[in-house]
């Protein structure tokens, strides 16, 4: 069978795949998730026909995401439903991206496979996915975008640095973070051409560019009122006035950072084995075991020490499963914590073992790979995939820096901010890896690695799947208070989602003793069990795939009220 016929074969499998993993999940159901309500009232606002706003708070520039997702609406109206089909179609056209990108940069069929199929299982990836956030549509513009700017760089396809322009400027449009692809270029191009003076300020324009349609998308929002609080929109925020402070918060954030992105590589690794030693000349394999036995275990001390297991980091991944569990009681008060099993911190512990195997191989793989390609490169002498490995960390080192001053500014961070980190590791391992273009693994490695990616797909899409039950139970609730007993928003704590849609307000002051999320009276209030002052007015129960997680959604009142 032929390549072309083979990559065919394996898009319809990972589309076969993400189908099923989204029947599972189920996402129909016309409610936000998260920030949705903040993206989707952008979105809104385009089939309004009242012009463009950004309904809420938020640092992204959004507009090229609300127009995509206002298209899926067109045909039956605005919905959230429709909302999540957008993204979810573009996760899977960032999958079908990010598998061509290694197969034109000479990875095997079967480890493209594997490391597509991890993208697609990874939890991340799958649970925001099912929604309306920016981060898988950021990230699939982002693999689209380096598919074709590698594809100048290597071949000199000016389509292809078009397209990888257009499509950088839409992920800009989605998140500015996006100005770190045109980053990663300039300095590329610079070096394909040995620092000629000419090449390198044409390899900028782009990335003057960008940054300029940035800040005057911005400056436009907030001289119009229709961003009322954007938040970093220009540039002197980023500036780290503060090194100290840069350089403390960077070294408190990264490590946590480090498992995550691991435990997303041990599919490949499976496949690839665990790398040999070659910087320094020949090593004895048992001594080169020893020693990365050592440094996993040196790895996962430090990180438990320093209360960095994950789910550590939270918001999306959390001990009970997907979150974030967006209610007064749960998220602000900690009280009623969803429930877990005897055996979830032992689970979490081997999860984050694997990710420090995980990250340690890539650490090794990435250094023998620099060993090998930055000579050439800076030779002037590449061979095919090194303008795919340069652009990937490139960028990955750009965006993981421009996160890095943002959390110098905010002084906090999510996980989900991880995920474009993701594709940018699996393509250094697998573009990195010698063996990647011949040397097909053992058969027991991928039925290993295929069963890995079994258990992982099933493990997050019927953990997303509880996180939407549980939503959509909970606006079953709110739909009762609302609707059919007539109690107005304004009286609810209905959380984060509900408050922030129905009653969100600039400069809002919170009131002594309620949730900052915009609430005015919280006579009535969804939790997740009871607390102090309420009764229970209602119960639902949740249905669930996992044993783990929120059972219920509870509906209280106010202790002294009558109606």
């Amino acid at each position: 069978m032929n390549d072309g016929k083979i990559d065919m074969l394996a898009m319809v499998g990972i589309s076969l795949a993400w189908i099923a993993m989204i029947l599972v999940v189920n996402p129909v159901g016309d409610f936000p998730l998260n920030d949705d309500w903040v993206y989707g009232g952008a979105a809104q606002s385009l089939l309004s026909g009242t012009g463009f706003r950004i309904p809420g708070p938020t640092i992204t520039d959004i507009i090229a995401q609300a127009v995509w997702g206002a298209a899926f609406c067109i045909p039956f109206g605005f919905s959230y439903t429709a909302l999540r089909v957008s993204t979810l179609s573009l996760g899977l056209v960032g999958l079908w991206f990010f598998h061509a990108l290694q197969r034109e940069n000479g990875v095997n069929p079967r480890l493209a496979w594997v490391a597509t199929t991890a993208l697609a299982v990874y939890p991340l990836w799958l649970d925001l996915a099912n929604s309306f956030m920016t981060d898988v549509p950021f990230a699939a513009l982002m693999v689209a975008a380096l598919y074709f700017l590698v594809r100048f760089l290597r071949d000199n396809s000016w389509p292809g640095l078009l397209a990888g322009l257009l499509i950088s400027i839409a992920a800009i449009l989605t998140r500015q973070v996006g100005v770190a692809i045109l980053l990663a270029f300039a300095v590329a191009n610079a070096l394909k051409y040995r620092w000629r003076i000419g090449p390198a300020v044409l390899g900028l324009l782009p990335l003057l560019l960008g940054v300029a349609i940035h800040l005057a998308w911005q400056r436009w929002l907030m001289s119009t009122g229709r961003g009322p609080e954007v938040q970093f929109a220009g540039v002197s925020p980023f500036i780290p006035w503060a090194l100290s402070r840069l350089l403390t918060r960077s070294i408190q954030a990264t490590p946590g950072v480090a498992p995550y992105i691991g435990f997303a590589l041990i599919p490949v690794i499976v496949i690839t084995g665990l790398p040999r030693f070659r910087i320094l000349g020949a090593m004895r394999p048992r001594l080169f075991q020893a020693c990365f036995g050592l440094v996993c275990l040196a790895a996962l001390i430090a990180l438990r020490r320093h209360n960095n297991l994950i789910p550590a980091l939270g918001n999306v991944i959390i001990e009970s499963g997907i979150g974030p569990l967006t209610q007064f009681d749960t998220y602000v008060l900690h009280r009623n914590p969803p429930s877990v099993t005897a055996s979830t911190p032992e689970f979490w512990f081997l999860i984050t073992v694997l990710g420090v195997i995980g990250i340690v191989a890539f650490a090794v793989v990435v250094a023998q790979s620099a060993a090998r390609r930055v000579p050439r490169l800076w030779r002037g002498t590449p061979d095919p995939g090194d303008w795919a490995w340069i652009m990937a960390g490139l960028t990955g080192g750009a965006y993981w820096a421009a996160i890095l001053l943002l959390i110098y500014q905010n002084g906090t961070y999510f996980d989900r901010y991880i995920l474009p980190l993701i594709p940018i590791a699996l393509i250094m391992l697998t573009i990195g890896e010698p063996g990647s273009v011949a040397d097909p693994a053992p058969v027991w490695r991928t039925i290993v690695a295929g069963t890995t990616l079994f258990v992982i797909g099933a493990l997050s899409a019927t953990a997303t799947a509880d996180y939407l039950a549980w939503n959509r139970t909970r606006w079953v609730a709110l739909h009762h208070l609302t609707v059919e007993l007539g109690i107005p928003p304004t009286r609810i704590d209905g959380g984060y989602e509900f408050n922030g849609g129905m009653l969100y307000e600039p400069n809002f002051q919170p009131r002594p003793g309620k949730s900052s999320w915009w609430v005015h009276q919280n006579d009535y209030m969804l939790a997740s069990g009871p607390l102090p002052g309420y009764r229970e007015l209602m119960r639902y129960d949740v249905a669930k795939w996992l044993p783990i997680g929120v059972k219920q959604v509870i509906v209280l009142r106010r202790s002294e009220l009558n109606d």
